[in-house]
């Protein structure tokens, strides 16, 4: 009942209009359609009405010129006002005899109310609702119902103004409300907004006390009005090739306080945008239906309707001269606006037209106390505060000149594709003013060290990759960036011992400095200009914050030997993403991803056809220098390019030898103590082995390593990755090496993916139900978990009864290992669907994971352990888990030290031991 109930109640005003189109149609199907409009519209949104939804003030009806937009709105005013008891006759309440809540608090308001009145008042009328009730709900009920017809009352008013029609004023000037309380005390309390204290909050919690803040808005909001008028008068073809330039002034004036003007030619302002939208807080007019229902292209950066408010950061007056596009809507008067304060009413005249043009001037009359305030606060002197540095940082990419004049400083900026001679047009003014351009570029002297930019530059050239026209990505423009070497043969070599690098030396006798700071993001306004790897613009307004989703493909772009590159991303359209600030992206990790990937292929492209195709080993030194000067990695390339590779081995009798390894079923690397290919391979690419080699055929790589000094240590790394598209880490084996005091291992790979060993996972989890195909992401995510410090692998025949190498190898085949997975997966997955106590399941939890098994800590190394204790404790987590989940299946595990391999862990006692640092 409920549902039909709602049914009827959302569609009359649909109903409604269908019927009476049918009954007029063959009388006269304008009138049909007209009165069918005007039924449907009285249930719109006021914002609905209008002529995208076919609502037209001239529309013609029975050969009349008929305003159905004004008669809409009439009718939505009846019927909001036709609200007493004689809206229903008594009988038919009775009859009905509502029992829905909402359906008799309806019926019992209109019961309290008496039929409206309409007394004369001042040149008009006031409309008068009155009545009485003795239900303290009811009256709060009537409450709301009176703030609701106010608002809409007000709006319709403000929309009959709007169309500046004189047929359609209205002279009901006040809605005049006297509802009594019978027999109680009413007591009216409902939330309100506290709009000092609201202020304070977006000053200094959304904006963080940016000093900058008020210049950024009001930029942005000059932007999204020139854009809006351009396209306004394109669509009109009537000159919008003629606009466009945003004016900026900042001096201090006689007493010693400063004014700063924003001026732009912009789309303007009318009374009805200003009431609606600029003096409502968090209602933006580019959100609006007003605004959507125009059916424009033009994205807007304005998305929240509160950054005006920003202004008054530091402001104590705002003074807005303002003309609204007479193309946009007909009958605009020009007007001034003056605001003292933010709790106070605007002071508001209309203005002769020749004392106003369209557009939009905004004056702050700036408090040096406020000012000097809000610069302490971020500790800058106000001798380098510059709007002008600050704006050249800002903007990027951005369609019309922005002329600055700062304390008698006066600049142009300008980007690079933007036509000079268009300046004479916009601005008379302009040769007064010095042009900068907004070009792209790498910031050398951010990112390497003053004293070694000569030697830098020596060495060293920039390539840049545009984003559209080289890598094909559209609706996004910028570029990147790299540092790339001149000459590969030049040999660079991390000095800094540590990751990532901070000196890198070149040729042995000289050396760069990369600035460390390049690699981290600082607060903007305190930093020079590019002081990041990635600069993400949204239609030429930097995001100063960056993207909140691309730490980690940042993380990738550090390096040991080359400075990191530089990118610019600009969005010309809206950011769905963006923070409220507008400073930052919520998230945006697909396009850099995408960008990596399509970059990969740009690279193959370009110059993989220049690799040396006659030397195995300059292809592979080749090969690493062009990934690892662009800062990609095998995946990023197309596969198809790497299908003829051959992989450099050392055979059994020590001899270096190359061969593809896409059909080998087993591939060993390099033993741990026998180091890797920047200890075997000379720069000439010759093998060097200082002893008798005992380990068989293996793969001239022992791992990937994070860690490089050279480019023979990113050449074992690419091995590893290339290996890694065919074949899986799979298995271990040892090694009684009497030279080494430690155990030997290698590791062993297998043709195939991880998706093998996510398979055994599935297996050893079969008391859970676990399916590959059903749980994959979770299986996925588990072994992520458990490999994250460790290896899960199956260690050869050998050893297989062993339960760990250390703690830095498991055997996925051992009893006691296979429980330990099954102890992960039921804390991390399976717990959350058991109706058992979430603290006593938490724990449990915290209790396993303390134990130095799973999980990886800085202390394992440090603390004394003891088999007792540990087996104690896994004891306690296999019985709780059994009471919970009978289904569990297999022993406890208990730990002695013939689990681990010999000398994998260091003995203290019978009952105790310690990692190794390694181990």
């Amino acid at each position: 009942m409920e549902i039909w109930q709602e049914y009827i109640r959302q569609t009359h005003a649909l109903r409604s209009g269908k019927r009476i189109r049918d009954y007029f149609w063959n009388l006269d199907s304008s009138v049909a359609s007209a009165l069918d409009k005007i039924c449907v519209g009285h249930w719109l949104d006021i914002a609905d009405i209008s002529e995208a939804k076919s609502y037209y003030k001239d529309d013609s009806v029975n050969g009349e010129t008929v305003n159905v937009k004004a008669l809409t709105i009439y009718i939505r005013l009846i019927d909001l006002f036709d609200l007493a008891q004689d809206r229903t006759p008594y009988v038919l309440w009775k009859y009905v005899n509502p029992q829905n809540k909402y359906s008799k608090m309806e019926w019992k308001k209109h019961r309290a109310l008496n039929p409206i009145t309409c007394p004369d008042y001042d040149s008009g009328r006031v409309l008068r609702i009155s009545g009485s009730t003795d239900d303290h709900e009811v009256y709060a009920a009537l409450m709301d119902y009176k703030k609701l017809c106010e608002r809409y009352f007000k709006e319709s008013i403000d929309f009959l103004l709007n169309m500046s029609d004189p047929r359609c004023e209205f002279d009901v000037h006040l809605l005049d409300w006297r509802i009594e309380p019978r027999n109680f005390k009413p007591i009216d309390i409902g939330f309100s907004l506290d709009k000092q204290q609201i202020f304070n909050v977006l000053s200094d919690e959304i904006y963080n006390s940016h000093p900058y803040v008020y210049v950024r808005e009001l930029i942005q909001n000059s932007l999204d009005a020139v854009a809006l008028r351009k396209e306004i008068l394109d669509r009109k073809k009537v000159g919008g090739d003629n606009i466009g330039h945003i004016y900026l002034e900042f001096n201090q004036d006689s007493n010693s306080d400063y004014i700063l003007i924003c001026r732009d030619d912009g789309i303007g302002m009318n009374e009805y945008v200003l009431k609606n939208y600029f003096s409502v807080l968090g209602k933006s007019y580019y959100e609006s239906n007003d605004f959507k229902n125009k059916g424009l292209k033009m994205h807007s950066i304005s998305k929240f309707g509160i950054g005006i408010l920003s202004c008054f950061s530091v402001a104590d007056q705002m003074e807005i001269i303002t003309k609204r596009e007479p193309y946009m809507e007909e009958g605009s008067k020009g007007l001034r606006v003056i605001i003292n304060d933010i709790q106070r009413t605007f002071r508001v005249e209309e203005l002769p037209d020749y004392k106003s043009t369209v557009g939009t001037e905004i004056k702050l009359h700036i408090s040096a106390a406020q000012l000097y305030a809000q610069l302490k606060k971020n500790d800058i002197d106000i001798s380098k505060y510059s709007i002008t540095d600050y704006l050249q940082m800002l903007l990027q990419y951005i369609d019309y000149p922005v002329f600055v004049n700062e304390q008698g400083k006066h600049t142009v900026l300008l980007s690079p594709e933007y036509d000079k001679d268009k300046l004479q047009k916009v601005f008379p003014e302009y040769e007064d003013y010095k042009i900068v351009l907004l070009e792209e570029r790498f910031p050398v002297e951010q990112i390497v060290n003053e004293y070694d930019i000569d030697t830098f530059n020596k060495y060293y050239k920039i390539v840049r990759v545009d984003l559209q026209d080289d890598l094909g990505i559209e609706n996004i423009r910028g570029c990147m960036f790299f540092a790339v070497l001149k000459d590969n043969n030049t040999e660079v070599r991390n000095n800094t011992a540590g990751w990532p690098a901070s000196v890198v030396d070149i040729n042995v006798k000289e050396r760069v400095r990369w600035i460390q700071s390049h690699f981290w993001d600082e607060d903007f306004w305190r930093a020079k200009r590019n002081n990041r790897i990635i600069d993400v613009y949204n239609k030429g307004i930097l995001l100063e914050k960056g993207s909140e989703g691309i730490d980690r493909i940042v993380y990738n772009f550090r390096s040991n030997l080359y400075p990191s590159p530089y990118i610019m991303v600009n969005y010309p359209d809206t950011i769905n993403s963006i923070s409220v600030s507008r400073f930052s992206m919520i998230s945006e990790k697909n396009i850099l991803k995408k960008m990596l990937n399509k970059l990969g292929e740009y690279v193959a492209n370009k110059y993989f056809s220049e690799l040396p195709d006659d030397d195995n080993y300059l292809y592979w030194r080749s090969l690493t220098y062009l990934l690892t000067q662009f800062h990609l990695s095998p995946q990023n390339i197309p596969l198809e390019e790497f299908k003829d590779l051959y992989f450099p081995f050392i055979d059994e009798k020590g001899t270096l030898i190359y061969e593809k390894t896409t059909e080998k079923s087993e591939i060993r690397l390099l033993p741990i103590s026998q180091g890797s290919v920047a200890t075997h391979y000379n720069s000439t690419g010759e093998i060097k082995l200082e002893s008798k080699w005992k380990y068989g055929k293996c793969l001239l790589t022992d791992r990937s390593s994070r860690f490089c000094e050279s480019i023979q240590d990113y050449i074992s790394n690419i091995i590893i990755e290339l290996l890694e598209e065919s074949h899986y880490m799979s298995k271990i084996d040892f090694y009684n090496d009497a030279e080494s005091k430690e155990p030997v291992y290698q590791i062993i790979y297998s043709i195939g993916d991880h998706k093998n060993l996510v398979q055994r996972i599935c297996e050893i989890l079969s008391d859970f139900d676990v399916s590959i195909d059903e749980d994959w992401s979770e299986l996925k995510k588990a072994l992520r978990i458990l490999t994250h410090s460790t290896k899960i692998l199956s260690f050869t025949e050998e050893y297989s009864k062993l339960f760990a190498f250390g703690k830095r190898f498991y055997n996925v085949n051992n009893p006691k290992v296979q429980m330990l997975i099954k102890y992960h997966w039921f804390f991390e997955y399976y717990s959350k669907n058991l109706k058992v106590d979430q603290s006593i399941i938490d724990a449990k939890k915290d209790a396993f994971y303390q134990l130095p098994l799973i999980t990886t800590s800085y202390k394992d190394a440090k603390v004394t352990w003891s088999f007792a204790e540990l087996n104690k404790a896994l004891s306690e987590v296999h019985s709780w888990i059994k009471t919970v989940f009978p289904e569990l299946s297999g022993n406890e595990v208990v730990l002695s030290k013939e689990d681990f391999m010999a000398n994998s862990i260091r003995i203290v006692s019978d009952d105790s031991f310690k990692y190794l640092e390694q181990m």
